[in-house]
This record gives structure tokens, sequence and C-alpha cells, in this order.
């Protein structure tokens, strides 16, 4: 079970002044539970880096002839692509075994697996752990056949990242799985980074042979950070009390070629989302041997405040720019309410060229009340006496923030180009919204036959938006909502809510999102 009062102290590096529409970076504290607060100091820096790709028109555009009155024009452009999408998913770790003895577990793996679509499985490394005993794959292997099923009657199939928290004991200086501690050096005070790959050869086809096949691998969780769960040190470079991570990463590359199953590799899965922390651990990797790095993996604890999405974006500029050939995953980070996750997701597709965004707590310990920190709470009675919600489970806000993107933006699918005219929006006498307050982003299927919108209102009032399809021909819309200006009820999140009008318009309720799902084929309007 994880100590859920650690706190991570981190320092900012970072604040926008001359990007569009952006503001400052805050650094973060993370613990290693849920229960996690916030310290931020804030220094300014000054930026020359263009806004690329962001869901803004230039302050000269016009409207079209075909504008309606009032109405914030959205314009589409299905023939710029970008990234391609690897999936959506979230973290099955701690207390994932509720699930497996859950009465009503089937309606949880249908949430998560049939409903939402989630592909991306994030599993927790413990392999040897236990020295007595194997590891019994159990939970593991169940949320994967049970994603399996569900994600085939969609023609998908899961994908599982196994992150390690720590390697086995025996390869820690400390002899712990807790804590401080590093990889530990031979005889003549070298690290041993040929026994760790060995270990990480054994553990990916242990896992394949027990249910699990493994498609991705990252060595570490937040190596920067020592926490008092599961954790080991690596540092950038080599150090006498931290074994370095550029050589363990590719060490564990090398032994892991051979496996049943050679999975890809991402890293560093730091608490930082700033370029230039993260810089330091791959850049050596790339530079010795680029193919072995298949994406940059990283968590979103550091780098910008939880109040604000926008905050993060010179952080997830910076990681598009710097890595524009390499794949970029956000792995783990659940802070901020409802409306901040859709926001975070949607500058981190937009700004970063993100690929996949994986939330922290799949599932979690549920709480009493409602769970606004994790996807799905689980009650940890054993009989329904015990139950603290009906089924014993709870699905939370940050569930409909995913699947808000999740269901329908599949794998395969490209962004395409999706500009707001911040000037057409009626901010009702207010400061110029910003690109937390009004955004559009947009996706289209590999056959072209189906494009998808993720649109946000919060401003504090209603707003018509209308949607110019460009040269796509649409032949039917349907628009799914959450009206967040109810709080935090969600029992009324991600209701359907009609389609686009024939004009392509669509009322936007203050503080509300919308998913549009627009079938339709390339070509003259």
């Amino acid at each position: 079970m994880v100590n859920r009062n650690i706190i991570k102290k981190c320092a900012i590096i970072s604040v926008i002044s001359a990007a569009l529409l952006l503001t400052g970076c805050e650094k973060q504290s993370k613990d290693d539970g849920n229960d996690k607060s916030t310290s931020s100091e804030i220094d300014d820096k000054n930026t020359t880096e263009p806004e690329k790709q962001l869901s803004q028109t230039p302050e000269t555009s016009e409207a079209p002839d075909d504008a309606v009155a009032g109405a914030v024009q959205i314009d589409i452009d299905s023939g710029s692509e970008f990234q391609e999408i690897r999936g959506f998913g979230a973290g099955f770790t701690y207390y994932s075994d509720y699930v497996y003895w859950a009465k009503y577990k089937d309606e949880v793996y249908d949430l998560l697996f049939k409903d939402a679509n989630l592909t991306m499985l994030r599993f927790k490394n413990a392999y040897k752990y236990n020295e007595e005993k194997d590891y019994d794959t159990k939970v593991e292997r169940e949320f994967y056949e049970k994603a399996k099923e569900r994600l085939a009657d969609e023609g998908l199939k899961p994908e599982v990242l196994l992150s390690s928290w720590t390697p086995a004991q025996y390869l820690k200086t400390s002899e712990s799985l807790y804590g401080e501690g590093t990889l530990i050096k031979d005889n003549d005070g070298n690290y041993e980074y040929g026994k760790l790959g060995e270990y990480w050869a054994e553990l990916v086809d242990y896992y394949y042979d027990n249910g699990v096949p493994i498609d991705y691998i990252s060595i570490q969780n937040e190596p920067d950070y020592v926490a008092a769960y599961e954790s080991c040190t690596f540092a950038f470079n080599e150090r006498p009390d931290a074994a370095s991570y550029p050589k363990s990463f590719l060490a564990v590359y090398d032994a892991t070629r051979n496996c049943k199953k050679p999975p890809k590799m991402v890293g560093p899965e730091t608490m930082s989302c700033d370029s230039g922390d993260i810089s330091l651990m791959v850049n050596d990797i790339i530079k010795e041997k680029p193919e072995s790095l298949f994406g940059i993996a990283h968590h979103l604890y550091v780098g910008g405040d939880e109040n604000s999405a926008k905050s993060f974006n010179t952080n997830l500029r910076s990681l598009g720019t710097d890595y524009p050939d390499i794949e970029k995953w956000m792995t783990e980070y659940y802070r901020g309410n409802f409306m901040f996750t859709v926001q975070i997701i949607q500058n981190s597709l937009t700004i970063e060229n993100l690929n996949s965004y994986i939330y922290w707590g799949g599932v979690w310990k549920g709480p009493v009340g409602k769970d606004m920190e994790n996807m799905i709470g689980m009650d940890a009675g054993s009989t329904e006496e015990d139950w603290d919600h009906e089924h014993g489970y709870v699905i939370g806000e940050k569930y409909y923030s995913m699947r808000h993107f999740s269901e329908y933006i599949l794998p395969g699918y490209k962004r395409i180009g999706s500009a707001v005219d911040l000037k057409t929006v009626n901010s009702a006498g207010s400061s110029k919204p910003d690109t937390d307050e009004v955004s559009c982003s947009a996706y289209v299927s590999p056959e072209k036959d189906r494009m998808v919108l993720v649109a946000v209102n919060d401003l504090d009032s209603p707003q018509k938006y209308q949607f110019n399809m460009g040269g796509y021909k649409v032949s039917n819309s349907r628009v799914i909502l959450t009206n967040y200006e109810n709080g935090e009820n969600t029992e009324t999140f991600y209701q359907d809510a009609g389609s686009l009008d024939e004009e392509g318009c669509y009322e936007m309720p203050a503080h509300s999102v919308v998913t549009i799902v627009i079938d339709g084929s390339a070509g003259a309007n």
C-alpha cells in the first residue's frame, strides 16, 4: 500500500511571456498516492519560440462568408495532419486487486474498456519482489484479457506499458524495495548495469509466459525522486550514490532484444515535463543508440500549476519542438478537476503533439463519497454491507474527462488542423479569452470517414460555436456534452446532446465540453 503522506517538493523552471496567450509555469509537489499538495515558485523568462499548432487563428483572420452572426468561428482543416494517436489509457497499479475480487467487476471492465475504449494499460513491475515465491500475474492478466475481449468489438487491442518503481531488492544498494538506494556495484566499484539488463530480460519473458505480453517498458518510474515507497535512484550522469540512467537504459535495451517479444522502450518518466530536465536523461541515449528510445515519457507533477492548464504550455511546446520525431507520452498525472483535466489533455495533444495520455488512477481505493481524483473508485469491503457505493464502486469525474477523448479518438487517428478565431468570442466585456477557456482539437480516422472534435467553452457565458469543415463532407453528427456549470454531479456528465445544425453550429453552455462525432468523407462540401 502506498504511503499517502509523503510530499514531493520541487522548484519551477519557467513562465512564458512572449508566445500567444500563454502564461507561467509552476513547479509542483507530489506524494506517492493521491493526497498530493502543491507548492510553487515563479521564475519569469522570455521565449521567442513561435506558437505552433495552437487552436487559434491569427489576429488578422477574417470570418468566412457564411459565418453565422455572433458565433465563435472554428476552422477545421482535414488536409493538415499532425501526430498519430497511439492511444489513451490509465494506470492499473495499487488497488487494482480490488477489481479482481469485486462482485460487479465486469461492470468496471465495461466502463473502462467497452465504453471508454482505453487501450493503454500501465502496470507496475513486481518481478522477484518476493524472492521466496514467484510473482502471481493474475491481476494484470485478468485486466489484459478483459480489455482484449471488450476492445475487440471495436477492432482494437490493448497495449501494455510495464513501469518499474524499483528492481528487485538484490539489485539495490539498500537491499530494500523501499526508499533510497541505487543499483548495486561489483567488487571493483562499478555499477552492475549488465545484471540489471539480465533482470529485465528475465522479467519480460516471465510476464509473457504468464499471460501478460509486454509491449513497452520503462526501467524506472520517476528516477528524479527518492520516495518512501518503492523507489530506486538513477541520475543523468554516474555518481557515487546514483547509477547512470542512460547507461542503465541502454543495458536493458541490449539485454531485451532477445526476449520472446522484445519490448519497445520509453522514458525517462520523470516527475517533470520540463524539456531541460528530460534532455539530461535522454540525450546521451539518443546520441549513442537513437533506435533504443521509442518515446519520451513524462509526468506533469513539475512544470505547471494544477489550477491552470496553460501554465504548462511552455514546457509542452519545448518537448514538441525538441523531439519532433519521437513519440511523446504522458504516463502519470491526476491533479486538478474535471475541466482542468480536459484542458491539459487538449493542450498536450495540440501543443506537445502528444501521442498517448495515460491517466494515473484507472482504479483506486474509493472514498466514502464521490471520487474526484481517480477514474473509478473501488470500495474495500468484501460484502455489500461494507460498501459505500452501490455495486461497490463509484465513477469519478476524471473518468469523463478521459472518455471525452478516448471513446472516439482511436489508435491510428491523426490530429488535424483546428483554429479558433478568438476575435469572434463574446466574452461579455471580460478580458480576452485564452486557450484554457476556448479551444478545439480535431482528429480524423485513417479511412477519413470519421472526424472527431473536442471543444471547450470554460467562459462564464454560453457561446454558439460554428464549425467550418472546409473540404470535409458531413453526412451526420452526434454531440456528447458535459455541462460542468452544474458542478460535480457526474450523473449529468457525458450526455447525448443532439447534433450540429445545418450551418455547423452548436450552442455551448458556460463551462462545458463537447465531443462531436462526425461521419462523412473528404471532399467538397
